[in-house]
């Protein structure tokens, strides 16, 4: 059933999802049900593990897989124009009914039962990601597929689906990548497709209370090519897990409890639980603490009541714990002991300072010093390592590296560069703690700042570390090689060329004419070897821009060190200038390509001049009184036309034929009898208005000579 268009616009207006102008919209489009209630009551779950431990503690709220009906709503003006699309979802667990703002989040399309209920959406996430939901006429939600296209990674696309029940509980998932070659490159070189089949149980409620699953994983290897994704043959791995769900309801028919087993050993055991709450957080204002974790793994000896706790081997940042709602936190950190303190204050903290405990973690001491530094010439693993004589944890400057270049920073190691060689200067520092690290171009010098992994809580806890490499004096592109060819005239010490008249820029790949270049026809030699060159192409000035640059791995920058340009005569061949009756035409420009004239046609009206290197043809079509100038050139099959409009010697009005009457009237353009569409421009070209049928009427704002074409023929009249 559907709402009322004005009940909907009073409950969208309540929502604060109408503006006042449309809240008493005549015309509202909906497709939403009348049992679908907006419920804003907050949902809480707090989450235990077998060992009755809470695990995850906070508020319950929609995901891509907790919803099991979609429903969709537009808000619309008083003219029927769309303002807005909402999207409302029903949870699987609380049975309440949201607004999904971001449901969608760029273009969609949708379809719809007869009824009006929404059957199915395709929309595209991000131009990148394709998904395709369906729905059942009363809004079930009954499957999902998303295709991912990625170019330029192992995957040409990855492909997601997945089916549903008539209960929103999923029976069937599948995931597969594809794979493919461009350019000559493989996309990928080998694949794995996983699928899962459900096999669901339920209680008098529709919920689902057990479950089979069973997962099929599939392994494709590819060649040392990445051509073949079968060549070495297929694995497979097949998994069946059996669970259980046990689930309480409250007289709203809202769950508060889900328990869940796991099939192992002939015999289902607990595996975790769930708690919710509506309105109000289970232990919410309390002053304690009701979880602590080290890496992921609860503590077994921890308890609300004990307020002290000794972990001489876990590191400041591993340790992680859950504090109830309405409480708050204050911590502190005592470097000497490497002590943390957390205190909890409740929620009558305020008014009663005895509302509060306090709960004490003596942790590993956290140093931030290097503790190794040697050269190697591997980046990772090494064939021999050579330790810097000199290095001690509490010297800080160093010129060990002096005479390499810094190639670049990356993962605890500093990549060094000298006589064609690479070498790599690496380094540990103490457990736990961060790097943060930086080059000066300027300057040549390398900075490693090693925090400790207390730094969060203690700033202090920080040593620098400098490293004195060669600086850049000179970086120049020191030869230019075009299609195997020397670069005439090329120096180092010249930044700006003037190319060639028959090297004609052809883009990235350029053409198979042999005068057409591209970036992969420059083969560049770079001092000093280590410097990268980009290449990029400016149209509007025709020119080629290499920049030498060392790039900055880390901080995901570039610093241009050196910049040469390359100018390249203009792709198109094209006429210089153009003459008319012996006088310049003000208005030429060589990139457009027609013009119209006032005049009749004779072979004297017409001159132009052309670069050097570049031959014209001409041509005139007595039928149109167009004079066709064809140019080319003699070192590539690249050709230009320009088209030039003339009056037609024999006036106008047949120029469609003796049927149809070509006349003006009052500044209106006039054609009776004409089987084609009319057009009509005026003498720059500028598009005036169209028409078709028996009789076409194409007003003009101002008196002048007006071209009028149909098809392929053209013709001139005067407004007066």
């Amino acid at each position: 059933r559907l709402l009322g268009k004005k009940s909907v616009a009073v409950i969208l207006g309540l929502l604060g999802l109408c503006s006042p102008s449309s809240l008493w919209a005549e015309k509202l489009d909906t497709t939403f049900v009348l049992d679908m209630v907006i419920d804003s009551t907050p949902c809480y779950f707090t989450e235990y593990n077998a060992k009755g431990q809470i695990t995850r503690y906070g508020i319950h709220s929609n995901s891509s897989s907790d919803f099991s009906h979609v429903n969709i709503g537009y808000v619309t003006d008083m003219t029927g124009k769309k303002l807005d699309t909402i999207y409302y979802v029903r949870d699987r667990v609380t049975k309440q009914w949201s607004i999904e703002k971001g449901f969608i989040d760029s273009y969609e399309t949708t379809s719809f039962y007869s009824s009006g209920m929404l059957k199915s959406i395709d929309f595209d996430l991000d131009n990148n990601h394709l998904r395709h939901t369906i729905f059942s006429e009363d809004g079930a939600l009954m499957g999902k597929s998303r295709e991912e296209y990625v170019r330029g990674t192992e995957y040409s696309y990855r492909k997601y689906s997945e089916q549903y029940d008539q209960y929103g509980n999923i029976t069937r998932y599948e995931y597969s990548p594809g794979s493919g070659h461009q350019g000559g490159s493989a996309w990928s070189y080998g694949s794995v497709t996983e699928k899962k089949d459900y096999k669901n149980e339920y209680d008098e409620r529709g919920n689902l209370v057990a479950s089979t699953s069973t997962d099929v994983y599939t392994e494709t290897d590819g060649d040392e090519d990445r051509y073949m994704p079968d060549y070495q043959g297929t694995s497979q791995t097949t998994t069946t897990t059996i669970t259980k769900e046990e689930h309480l309801y409250d007289a709203e028919n809202r769950r508060v409890k889900t328990v869940r087993y796991i099939f192992e050993d002939e015999e289902f055991v607990l595996k975790d639980s769930s708690v919710y709450s509506y309105g109000r957080a289970p232990h919410v204002g309390e002053a304690c603490l009701l979880s602590i974790s080290v890496n992921g793994n609860l503590v077994d000896s921890f308890s609300s009541d004990k307020y002290h706790y000794d972990f001489p081997d876990v590191v400041y940042g591993d340790l992680k714990y859950i504090t109830p709602y309405g409480s708050t936190v204050e911590k502190s950190y005592d470097a000497q002991t490497s002590t943390l303190s957390v205190k909890v204050k409740g929620a009558n903290y305020d008014y009663d300072s005895t509302d509060a405990n306090t709960y004490t973690f003596v942790l590993k001491k956290m140093e931030s010093y290097m503790t190794k530094m040697f050269f190697s010439n591997k980046s990772y693993g090494s064939s021999y390592d050579i330790p810097v004589e000199d290095f001690s944890s509490e010297k800080y400057s160093y010129d060990t590296s002096k005479d390499y270049y810094m190639y670049y920073l990356y993962d605890e190691y500093v990549a060094l560069y000298r006589n064609d060689t690479t070498m790599y200067l690496h380094y540990r520092v103490s457990e736990g703690a961060e790097v943060e690290d930086s080059y000066d171009a300027q300057t040549g010098i390398v900075t490693i700042i090693v925090k400790g992994g207390d730094y969060a809580v203690n700033p202090t806890n920080t040593h620098t570390y400098t490293f004195t490499t060669r600086k850049v004096d000179e970086a120049y592109i020191s030869s230019v090689r075009i299609k195997g060819n020397d670069l005439s005239g090329f120096s180092p010490d010249k930044n700006d060329y003037e190319m060639p008249l028959n090297y004609i820029w052809g883009g990235t790949w350029g053409d198979n004419s042999p005068f057409s270049i591209g970036t992969r026809d420059f083969d560049i030699s770079v001092y000093p070897g280590f410097l990268s060159v980009d290449k990029s192409y400016d149209d509007s000035t025709h020119t080629l821009i290499c920049s030498i640059y060392n790039y900055n791995y880390v901080a995901h920058t570039k610093y241009i060190y050196n910049t040469y340009r390359f100018h390249f005569q203009p792709s198109l061949k094209r006429i210089s200038s153009l003459t008319i009756n012996g006088e310049p035409l003000d208005t030429f420009s060589a990139d457009v390509h027609d013009y119209w004239f006032d005049m009749e046609y004779n072979p004297d009206v017409v001159s132009y001049t052309l670069p050097d290197g570049v031959i014209a043809t001409e041509s005139f079509d007595d039928s149109t009184n167009v004079l066709t100038v064809r140019l080319a050139s003699d070192n590539t099959s690249e050709t230009v036309e320009y088209k030039l409009h003339f009056r037609p010697v024999d006036g106008v009005d047949d120029f469609l034929g003796d049927h149809v009457n070509l006349y003006v009237t009052d500044k209106i353009i006039c054609i009776d009898g004409a089987t084609e569409p009319i057009c009509v421009y005026d003498l720059l070209g500028t598009f005036v208005g169209t028409g078709r049928g028996e009789e076409i009427r194409i007003p003009v704002a101002q008196a002048g000579v007006y071209v009028v074409k149909a098809g392929g023929k053209a013709a001139k009249v005067v407004v007066k």
